[in-house]
Protein backbone atom coordinates (compact mmCIF):
# COMPACT_ATOMS: atom_id res chain seq x y z
CA UNK A 1 0.00 0.00 0.00
CA UNK A 2 1.50 3.44 -0.63
CA UNK A 3 -0.55 6.71 0.54
CA UNK A 4 0.79 10.44 -0.95
CA UNK A 5 1.82 8.57 1.20
CA UNK A 6 1.71 8.70 0.86
CA UNK A 7 0.72 8.34 1.24
CA UNK A 8 2.76 7.49 0.19
CA UNK A 9 3.62 7.72 -0.91
CA UNK A 10 2.38 6.76 2.85
CA UNK A 11 4.21 8.27 2.99
CA UNK A 12 2.02 10.18 5.05
CA UNK A 13 -1.65 9.63 4.50
CA UNK A 14 -2.82 10.73 1.71
CA UNK A 15 -5.86 12.72 2.22
CA UNK A 16 -7.50 13.47 -1.20
CA UNK A 17 -9.54 16.61 0.37
CA UNK A 18 -7.99 19.97 1.30
CA UNK A 19 -8.68 21.05 4.63
CA UNK A 20 -11.41 22.94 3.87
CA UNK A 21 -13.66 20.16 2.31
CA UNK A 22 -13.08 17.24 4.96
CA UNK A 23 -15.34 19.81 7.45
CA UNK A 24 -17.68 20.54 4.58
CA UNK A 25 -21.19 19.03 4.64
CA UNK A 26 -24.29 19.55 2.02
CA UNK A 27 -27.12 19.50 2.07
CA UNK A 28 -29.28 16.53 2.69
CA UNK A 29 -29.91 14.30 -0.94
CA UNK A 30 -26.95 16.21 -2.57
CA UNK A 31 -24.68 13.50 -3.96
CA UNK A 32 -21.11 14.21 -5.23
CA UNK A 33 -19.09 12.52 -7.77
CA UNK A 34 -15.20 13.29 -6.83
CA UNK A 35 -12.39 12.64 -9.17
CA UNK A 36 -9.23 13.12 -7.82
CA UNK A 37 -5.25 12.97 -8.60
CA UNK A 38 -1.55 14.22 -7.62
CA UNK A 39 1.84 13.27 -7.46
CA UNK A 40 4.67 13.06 -5.13
CA UNK A 41 8.14 12.53 -5.73
CA UNK A 42 11.79 11.99 -3.04
CA UNK A 43 15.32 10.91 -3.31
CA UNK A 44 15.71 11.24 0.09
CA UNK A 45 15.10 10.75 3.29
CA UNK A 46 14.79 10.93 6.89
CA UNK A 47 16.89 8.49 8.99
CA UNK A 48 15.50 6.63 12.74
CA UNK A 49 17.39 9.88 13.90
CA UNK A 50 16.07 12.77 12.02
CA UNK A 51 18.85 13.18 10.03
CA UNK A 52 18.52 14.09 6.73
CA UNK A 53 20.05 11.95 4.13
CA UNK A 54 20.35 11.66 0.59
CA UNK A 55 22.28 8.15 0.26
CA UNK A 56 21.01 4.41 1.55
CA UNK A 57 23.89 1.64 2.31
CA UNK A 58 24.12 -0.91 0.02
CA UNK A 59 26.04 -4.16 0.00
CA UNK A 60 29.36 -4.77 -1.69
CA UNK A 61 29.65 -8.16 -2.83
CA UNK A 62 32.77 -7.73 -3.52
CA UNK A 63 34.55 -6.79 0.04
CA UNK A 64 31.45 -8.29 1.91
CA UNK A 65 30.47 -4.81 3.58
CA UNK A 66 28.35 -1.99 3.22
CA UNK A 67 30.52 0.56 2.89
CA UNK A 68 29.25 2.06 -0.40
CA UNK A 69 25.97 3.85 -0.85
CA UNK A 70 23.45 4.01 -3.79
CA UNK A 71 20.83 6.48 -4.76
CA UNK A 72 17.16 6.54 -5.49
CA UNK A 73 13.94 8.41 -6.94
CA UNK A 74 10.98 7.21 -5.95
CA UNK A 75 7.76 8.63 -8.08
CA UNK A 76 4.08 8.05 -7.19
CA UNK A 77 1.30 9.44 -9.58
CA UNK A 78 -2.14 9.57 -7.99
CA UNK A 79 -5.46 9.28 -9.45
CA UNK A 80 -9.05 8.08 -8.36
CA UNK A 81 -12.61 7.91 -8.33
CA UNK A 82 -14.85 8.84 -4.80
CA UNK A 83 -18.45 9.63 -3.75
CA UNK A 84 -20.15 11.48 -1.14
CA UNK A 85 -23.53 11.64 -0.49
CA UNK A 86 -25.49 13.42 2.46
CA UNK A 87 -28.10 11.54 4.09
CA UNK A 88 -29.24 14.08 6.16
CA UNK A 89 -27.41 17.91 6.46
CA UNK A 90 -25.64 16.58 9.30
CA UNK A 91 -24.79 13.19 8.19
CA UNK A 92 -22.56 12.45 4.92
CA UNK A 93 -21.23 8.72 3.79
CA UNK A 94 -18.59 8.44 1.68
CA UNK A 95 -16.30 5.92 -0.32
CA UNK A 96 -12.97 6.37 -2.48
CA UNK A 97 -10.95 4.14 -5.01
CA UNK A 98 -7.30 5.77 -4.94
CA UNK A 99 -4.72 4.34 -7.36
CA UNK A 100 -1.27 4.83 -8.08
CA UNK A 101 1.30 4.52 -10.35
CA UNK A 102 4.66 4.27 -8.38
CA UNK A 103 8.21 3.81 -10.20
CA UNK A 104 11.45 3.32 -8.26
CA UNK A 105 14.98 3.80 -10.05
CA UNK A 106 18.47 3.05 -8.11
CA UNK A 107 21.60 3.90 -8.86
CA UNK A 108 24.78 3.83 -7.23
CA UNK A 109 28.74 3.90 -7.22
CA UNK A 110 31.38 1.66 -6.62
CA UNK A 111 35.21 2.52 -6.09
CA UNK A 112 37.78 -0.02 -7.97
CA UNK A 113 41.25 -0.20 -8.40
CA UNK A 114 43.24 -0.22 -11.88
CA UNK A 115 47.11 -0.30 -13.25
CA UNK A 116 47.53 2.86 -14.95
CA UNK A 117 49.54 2.88 -18.14
CA UNK A 118 52.86 3.37 -15.67
CA UNK A 119 51.67 0.17 -13.29
CA UNK A 120 50.50 2.03 -10.76
CA UNK A 121 47.74 1.27 -9.21
CA UNK A 122 44.75 4.08 -9.09
CA UNK A 123 41.59 4.14 -7.53
CA UNK A 124 38.67 5.29 -9.41
CA UNK A 125 34.79 4.48 -9.09
CA UNK A 126 31.85 4.13 -11.63
CA UNK A 127 28.17 4.21 -11.76
CA UNK A 128 25.95 1.03 -11.77
CA UNK A 129 21.96 0.42 -12.07
CA UNK A 130 21.06 -1.13 -8.86
CA UNK A 131 17.09 -1.46 -9.56
CA UNK A 132 14.21 -0.05 -11.42
CA UNK A 133 10.88 -0.69 -10.88
CA UNK A 134 7.16 -0.09 -11.44
CA UNK A 135 4.12 -0.68 -9.32
CA UNK A 136 0.19 0.05 -10.68
CA UNK A 137 -2.74 -0.90 -8.06
CA UNK A 138 -5.69 0.55 -6.36
CA UNK A 139 -3.67 1.53 -2.74
CA UNK A 140 -7.45 0.61 -1.07
CA UNK A 141 -11.03 0.42 -1.16
CA UNK A 142 -12.43 2.94 1.39
CA UNK A 143 -15.92 3.29 2.91
CA UNK A 144 -16.58 5.92 5.70
CA UNK A 145 -18.95 8.17 7.37
CA UNK A 146 -19.04 11.83 9.30
CA UNK A 147 -21.32 13.43 11.87
CA UNK A 148 -21.58 17.51 12.47
CA UNK A 149 -22.43 17.47 15.67
CA UNK A 150 -22.36 21.39 15.93
CA UNK A 151 -22.27 24.27 13.29
CA UNK A 152 -23.04 27.99 14.40
CA UNK A 153 -19.34 30.51 14.79
CA UNK A 154 -17.77 27.36 16.27
CA UNK A 155 -18.33 23.76 14.24
CA UNK A 156 -17.42 20.27 15.77
CA UNK A 157 -17.59 16.99 13.47
CA UNK A 158 -16.64 13.22 13.98
CA UNK A 159 -16.08 10.36 11.52
CA UNK A 160 -14.81 7.38 10.69
CA UNK A 161 -13.12 5.66 7.33
CA UNK A 162 -12.59 2.07 6.65
CA UNK A 163 -9.80 1.16 4.35
CA UNK A 164 -9.48 -2.62 2.83
CA UNK A 165 -6.27 -3.97 1.26
CA UNK A 166 -6.06 -4.75 -2.73
CA UNK A 167 -4.82 -8.27 -1.48
CA UNK A 168 -5.43 -11.16 1.27
CA UNK A 169 -1.52 -11.90 1.59
CA UNK A 170 -0.85 -11.82 5.96
CA UNK A 171 2.17 -9.44 6.48
CA UNK A 172 3.75 -6.47 4.52
CA UNK A 173 7.62 -7.43 3.78
CA UNK A 174 7.50 -10.79 2.79
CA UNK A 175 5.16 -11.08 -0.11
CA UNK A 176 6.91 -13.09 -2.52
CA UNK A 177 4.61 -11.65 -5.03
CA UNK A 178 5.70 -7.81 -4.80
CA UNK A 179 9.10 -6.25 -5.58
CA UNK A 180 8.21 -3.08 -4.42
CA UNK A 181 5.43 -1.75 -1.86
CA UNK A 182 2.85 -4.09 -1.04
CA UNK A 183 -0.78 -5.34 -1.20
CA UNK A 184 -1.42 -3.37 2.23
CA UNK A 185 -3.57 -3.99 5.15
CA UNK A 186 -6.63 -3.33 7.04
CA UNK A 187 -7.17 0.15 8.12
CA UNK A 188 -9.32 2.47 10.41
CA UNK A 189 -9.24 5.91 10.73
CA UNK A 190 -11.24 7.28 13.66
CA UNK A 191 -11.33 11.11 14.95
CA UNK A 192 -12.51 14.38 14.82
CA UNK A 193 -11.96 18.33 14.55
CA UNK A 194 -13.51 21.22 16.16
CA UNK A 195 -12.78 25.28 14.62
CA UNK A 196 -13.96 28.43 14.67
CA UNK A 197 -15.21 30.75 12.05
CA UNK A 198 -14.85 34.04 11.93
CA UNK A 199 -16.12 37.10 9.16
CA UNK A 200 -13.04 36.40 6.82
CA UNK A 201 -10.66 33.46 8.32
CA UNK A 202 -11.52 30.31 10.09
CA UNK A 203 -9.07 28.36 12.33
CA UNK A 204 -9.55 24.40 12.84
CA UNK A 205 -7.49 21.48 14.25
CA UNK A 206 -8.09 17.64 13.67
CA UNK A 207 -6.83 14.77 15.94
CA UNK A 208 -7.06 11.14 14.25
CA UNK A 209 -6.43 7.64 15.93
CA UNK A 210 -5.07 5.27 12.81
CA UNK A 211 -5.38 1.86 13.33
CA UNK A 212 -3.53 -0.02 11.09
CA UNK A 213 -3.34 -4.46 10.98
CA UNK A 214 -0.47 -6.60 10.20
CA UNK A 215 2.78 -5.55 10.35
CA UNK A 216 2.02 -1.60 10.27
CA UNK A 217 2.06 0.48 13.32
CA UNK A 218 -0.65 2.14 14.77
CA UNK A 219 -0.33 6.43 14.26
CA UNK A 220 -2.04 9.36 15.76
CA UNK A 221 -2.63 12.37 13.25
CA UNK A 222 -3.20 16.17 14.24
CA UNK A 223 -3.94 18.21 11.30
CA UNK A 224 -4.24 21.98 11.92
CA UNK A 225 -5.97 24.63 9.43
CA UNK A 226 -5.64 28.28 9.10
CA UNK A 227 -7.95 29.10 6.79
CA UNK A 228 -9.36 32.70 4.71
CA UNK A 229 -11.98 33.24 2.45
CA UNK A 230 -12.41 36.67 1.78
CA UNK A 231 -14.36 35.74 -1.74
CA UNK A 232 -17.84 34.20 -1.22
CA UNK A 233 -17.33 30.07 -2.54
CA UNK A 234 -13.49 30.27 -1.91
CA UNK A 235 -11.15 29.74 0.47
CA UNK A 236 -7.48 29.61 0.86
CA UNK A 237 -5.30 27.28 3.29
CA UNK A 238 -2.52 26.57 4.87
CA UNK A 239 -1.94 23.76 7.00
CA UNK A 240 0.39 21.56 9.11
CA UNK A 241 0.32 17.64 9.60
CA UNK A 242 1.69 16.20 11.93
CA UNK A 243 1.97 12.13 12.29
CA UNK A 244 3.22 10.36 15.35
CA UNK A 245 4.22 6.52 16.27
CA UNK A 246 1.57 4.86 18.58
CA UNK A 247 4.65 3.02 19.71
CA UNK A 248 8.04 4.33 20.58
CA UNK A 249 10.91 4.21 17.81
CA UNK A 250 12.79 1.42 19.05
CA UNK A 251 13.74 -1.82 17.29
CA UNK A 252 12.55 -0.37 13.80
CA UNK A 253 12.11 -1.56 10.50
CA UNK A 254 14.54 0.98 8.65
CA UNK A 255 13.32 2.42 5.60
CA UNK A 256 13.69 1.13 2.34
CA UNK A 257 12.18 2.86 -0.52
CA UNK A 258 11.17 -0.82 -1.82
CA UNK A 259 9.45 -1.61 1.27
CA UNK A 260 6.05 -0.14 2.21
CA UNK A 261 7.24 1.66 5.99
CA UNK A 262 6.34 -0.14 8.69
CA UNK A 263 6.72 2.83 11.37
CA UNK A 264 7.18 6.79 10.81
CA UNK A 265 6.72 9.83 12.36
CA UNK A 266 6.33 13.13 9.71
CA UNK A 267 5.62 17.01 10.01
CA UNK A 268 4.56 18.24 6.75
CA UNK A 269 2.67 21.50 5.79
CA UNK A 270 1.09 22.61 2.51
CA UNK A 271 -1.50 25.17 1.34
CA UNK A 272 -4.63 24.56 -0.96
CA UNK A 273 -7.32 26.43 -2.64
CA UNK A 274 -11.46 25.32 -2.33
CA UNK A 275 -13.59 26.77 -4.50
CA UNK A 276 -17.16 26.27 -5.09
CA UNK A 277 -19.13 27.48 -8.37
CA UNK A 278 -22.24 27.59 -9.47
CA UNK A 279 -23.16 25.19 -6.46
CA UNK A 280 -22.40 22.22 -8.96
CA UNK A 281 -18.59 21.98 -8.99
CA UNK A 282 -16.49 21.39 -6.12
CA UNK A 283 -12.77 22.21 -6.96
CA UNK A 284 -9.97 21.66 -4.23
CA UNK A 285 -6.18 22.36 -6.11
CA UNK A 286 -2.84 22.28 -3.50
CA UNK A 287 0.64 21.46 -2.23
CA UNK A 288 1.81 18.83 0.40
CA UNK A 289 5.57 19.15 1.87
CA UNK A 290 7.30 16.75 4.22
CA UNK A 291 9.62 19.43 6.36
CA UNK A 292 10.81 16.54 9.12
CA UNK A 293 10.41 13.22 10.03
CA UNK A 294 11.99 9.95 11.50
CA UNK A 295 12.34 6.84 9.16
CA UNK A 296 10.30 8.35 6.54
CA UNK A 297 10.82 9.94 3.04
CA UNK A 298 11.23 13.28 2.57
CA UNK A 299 9.04 14.21 -0.66
CA UNK A 300 6.70 16.83 -1.92
CA UNK A 301 3.94 16.64 -4.52
CA UNK A 302 0.76 18.41 -5.48
CA UNK A 303 -3.21 16.83 -5.42
CA UNK A 304 -6.51 18.17 -7.27
CA UNK A 305 -10.17 17.48 -6.56
CA UNK A 306 -13.18 17.98 -8.77
CA UNK A 307 -16.38 17.24 -7.69
CA UNK A 308 -19.68 17.64 -9.38
CA UNK A 309 -22.68 18.00 -6.89
CA UNK A 310 -26.04 16.18 -7.95
CA UNK A 311 -29.12 17.73 -5.80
Amino acid sequence: MLKFSFCLILAFVFFVNSAASQTKFHKEGTLELQLFGGNGEGSSYFGIDGSDMSAMPDYNPMENSTDRNYRYRLSTVNFGIGAEYALTDNIALFGSIPLSYTSLTEKGDTNYFYEDYNGEMKLDSTTFSRGDFSLFQPDYFALGMKYKLYDKKAYALVSTECRFPVGTHDGILNDPEYEIMSDGAFQVLFGGAIGVKFKKIFLETGFTYYYRAEDLVDQYIIHSVFGLSSVESTALTAFIDIVQSAEPMNNVELFDPRNTTLQEEIIGMGIAVNMTIREKYDIDVGYRLVLSGKNTSKYGGFFLKFGYLIN
